[in-house]
Protein backbone atom coordinates (compact mmCIF):
# COMPACT_ATOMS: atom_id res chain seq x y z
CA UNK A 1 0.00 0.00 0.00
CA UNK A 2 2.74 2.33 0.86
CA UNK A 3 4.56 1.53 -2.47
CA UNK A 4 1.75 2.24 -4.19
CA UNK A 5 1.03 5.93 -3.14
CA UNK A 6 4.49 6.37 -3.50
CA UNK A 7 4.06 5.31 -7.31
CA UNK A 8 0.59 7.48 -7.14
CA UNK A 9 3.04 10.58 -6.05
CA UNK A 10 5.80 10.00 -8.14
CA UNK A 11 3.44 9.58 -11.24
CA UNK A 12 1.58 12.87 -10.84
CA UNK A 13 4.30 15.07 -9.96
CA UNK A 14 6.18 13.73 -12.98
CA UNK A 15 3.21 14.35 -15.36
CA UNK A 16 4.18 16.28 -18.24
CA UNK A 17 1.99 19.24 -19.41
CA UNK A 18 1.90 21.99 -21.78
CA UNK A 19 2.87 25.56 -20.48
CA UNK A 20 -0.34 27.56 -20.46
CA UNK A 21 -0.54 31.65 -20.25
CA UNK A 22 -2.98 34.18 -20.31
CA UNK A 23 -2.86 36.84 -22.38
CA UNK A 24 -4.68 40.37 -23.12
CA UNK A 25 -4.48 42.93 -25.65
CA UNK A 26 -5.01 46.16 -24.65
CA UNK A 27 -5.23 49.18 -27.20
CA UNK A 28 -3.42 52.47 -25.66
CA UNK A 29 -7.07 53.97 -25.16
CA UNK A 30 -7.11 51.00 -22.34
CA UNK A 31 -9.87 49.14 -24.99
CA UNK A 32 -9.37 45.10 -24.65
CA UNK A 33 -9.02 43.88 -28.18
CA UNK A 34 -8.04 40.55 -27.51
CA UNK A 35 -7.98 38.05 -24.45
CA UNK A 36 -7.66 34.36 -23.93
CA UNK A 37 -5.01 31.48 -23.06
CA UNK A 38 -1.93 30.60 -25.53
CA UNK A 39 -0.25 27.07 -24.95
CA UNK A 40 3.36 26.95 -25.73
CA UNK A 41 6.09 24.15 -25.74
CA UNK A 42 9.03 24.49 -22.68
CA UNK A 43 10.90 27.91 -23.10
CA UNK A 44 14.29 27.45 -24.34
CA UNK A 45 16.78 29.98 -24.03
CA UNK A 46 14.00 32.12 -23.48
CA UNK A 47 11.87 31.45 -26.35
CA UNK A 48 8.45 28.99 -27.01
CA UNK A 49 7.04 27.83 -29.88
CA UNK A 50 3.35 28.34 -29.38
CA UNK A 51 1.16 25.35 -30.52
CA UNK A 52 -1.95 27.25 -29.37
CA UNK A 53 -4.45 29.93 -28.37
CA UNK A 54 -8.07 30.40 -27.56
CA UNK A 55 -10.31 32.90 -26.85
CA UNK A 56 -11.71 36.78 -28.12
CA UNK A 57 -10.57 38.98 -30.53
CA UNK A 58 -12.28 42.53 -31.48
CA UNK A 59 -16.10 40.29 -29.86
CA UNK A 60 -15.43 37.10 -31.55
CA UNK A 61 -13.86 33.67 -30.90
CA UNK A 62 -10.63 32.79 -31.85
CA UNK A 63 -10.38 29.54 -33.91
CA UNK A 64 -7.17 28.63 -33.31
CA UNK A 65 -3.67 29.41 -34.75
CA UNK A 66 -2.70 29.61 -37.56
CA UNK A 67 -0.39 28.35 -39.88
CA UNK A 68 2.93 30.89 -40.63
CA UNK A 69 2.92 33.26 -43.62
CA UNK A 70 -1.29 32.89 -43.90
CA UNK A 71 -2.64 35.95 -45.40
CA UNK A 72 0.61 36.71 -45.97
CA UNK A 73 1.51 37.96 -42.52
CA UNK A 74 5.06 36.42 -42.45
CA UNK A 75 4.95 34.85 -38.71
CA UNK A 76 6.90 32.44 -36.77
CA UNK A 77 4.50 32.08 -33.86
CA UNK A 78 7.35 32.42 -31.69
CA UNK A 79 6.53 33.85 -27.17
CA UNK A 80 9.47 35.06 -25.24
CA UNK A 81 9.57 34.45 -21.60
CA UNK A 82 9.84 38.87 -20.94
CA UNK A 83 8.12 41.40 -22.50
CA UNK A 84 7.46 42.55 -25.48
CA UNK A 85 7.14 38.77 -25.48
CA UNK A 86 6.20 38.26 -29.05
CA UNK A 87 8.85 39.51 -32.16
CA UNK A 88 8.47 41.35 -35.66
CA UNK A 89 6.93 38.08 -36.97
CA UNK A 90 4.60 37.78 -34.02
CA UNK A 91 1.70 35.11 -33.11
CA UNK A 92 -1.06 34.68 -36.30
CA UNK A 93 -4.54 33.45 -35.72
CA UNK A 94 -8.10 33.26 -36.79
CA UNK A 95 -11.03 34.41 -35.74
CA UNK A 96 -15.20 33.88 -36.20
CA UNK A 97 -15.33 37.12 -37.89
CA UNK A 98 -15.77 36.28 -41.75
CA UNK A 99 -12.65 34.64 -41.68
CA UNK A 100 -10.37 37.24 -39.76
CA UNK A 101 -7.03 36.65 -39.96
CA UNK A 102 -5.13 38.46 -36.46
CA UNK A 103 -1.11 38.74 -35.88
CA UNK A 104 -0.15 40.30 -33.02
CA UNK A 105 3.80 41.77 -33.15
CA UNK A 106 6.88 44.15 -31.80
CA UNK A 107 7.71 46.40 -34.12
CA UNK A 108 9.28 50.58 -33.77
CA UNK A 109 9.02 49.75 -30.04
CA UNK A 110 5.65 49.05 -29.50
CA UNK A 111 2.79 46.05 -29.79
CA UNK A 112 0.67 46.24 -32.76
CA UNK A 113 -2.25 43.85 -33.48
CA UNK A 114 -3.16 44.26 -37.05
CA UNK A 115 -6.05 41.90 -38.91
CA UNK A 116 -7.94 41.52 -42.04
CA UNK A 117 -10.69 39.13 -43.84
CA UNK A 118 -9.82 36.66 -46.39
CA UNK A 119 -11.51 38.61 -48.58
CA UNK A 120 -9.50 41.53 -48.18
CA UNK A 121 -6.73 39.81 -48.42
CA UNK A 122 -7.40 38.20 -51.86
CA UNK A 123 -8.00 41.53 -53.37
CA UNK A 124 -4.50 42.83 -52.59
CA UNK A 125 -5.48 45.53 -49.81
CA UNK A 126 -4.11 43.35 -46.93
CA UNK A 127 -0.57 45.24 -46.33
CA UNK A 128 1.28 47.43 -44.01
CA UNK A 129 -0.46 50.94 -44.25
CA UNK A 130 -3.40 50.01 -45.89
CA UNK A 131 -6.93 51.58 -44.59
CA UNK A 132 -7.91 47.78 -45.46
CA UNK A 133 -5.64 46.86 -42.52
CA UNK A 134 -7.62 46.98 -39.25
CA UNK A 135 -4.32 47.95 -37.15
CA UNK A 136 -4.09 48.20 -33.26
CA UNK A 137 -1.66 49.55 -30.69
CA UNK A 138 -1.00 48.73 -27.33
CA UNK A 139 0.11 46.42 -24.73
CA UNK A 140 0.38 42.73 -25.22
CA UNK A 141 0.67 41.26 -22.01
CA UNK A 142 1.11 37.52 -21.03
CA UNK A 143 0.91 35.63 -17.67
CA UNK A 144 2.17 31.63 -17.06
CA UNK A 145 -0.83 30.51 -15.58
CA UNK A 146 0.07 28.93 -12.21
CA UNK A 147 0.79 25.28 -12.11
CA UNK A 148 -2.00 22.75 -10.49
CA UNK A 149 0.46 21.79 -7.94
CA UNK A 150 -1.60 22.42 -4.92
CA UNK A 151 -4.47 19.77 -6.08
CA UNK A 152 -1.55 17.29 -6.39
CA UNK A 153 -0.34 17.56 -3.18
CA UNK A 154 -4.12 17.57 -1.45
CA UNK A 155 -4.62 14.54 -3.54
CA UNK A 156 -1.27 13.05 -2.23
CA UNK A 157 -1.93 14.05 1.59
CA UNK A 158 -5.84 12.67 1.05
CA UNK A 159 -4.03 9.15 -0.49
CA UNK A 160 -1.74 9.45 2.63
CA UNK A 161 -4.50 9.91 5.19
CA UNK A 162 -6.90 6.71 4.13
CA UNK A 163 -3.43 4.44 4.06
CA UNK A 164 -3.25 5.48 7.50
CA UNK A 165 -6.55 4.88 8.51
CA UNK A 166 -6.76 1.61 6.40
CA UNK A 167 -3.47 0.65 8.63
CA UNK A 168 -5.02 1.34 11.83
CA UNK A 169 -8.19 -0.43 11.14
CA UNK A 170 -6.14 -3.50 9.67
CA UNK A 171 -4.09 -3.12 13.56
CA UNK A 172 -7.28 -3.14 15.70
Amino acid sequence: MVGCAALFVAVSCGTARANSFSFTFDTTGGQIIANGTITATDFTGGVATVTGITGMYNGFAITGLLPNNTEGFGTDNLLYSAAPFVDLYGIIFGTTNDSTVANVFFRNSQNELGSCTNTVYQAGTCYDGSAALTDFVGTFSVNQTPEPAALTLLAAGLAGLILLRRRKLSQA
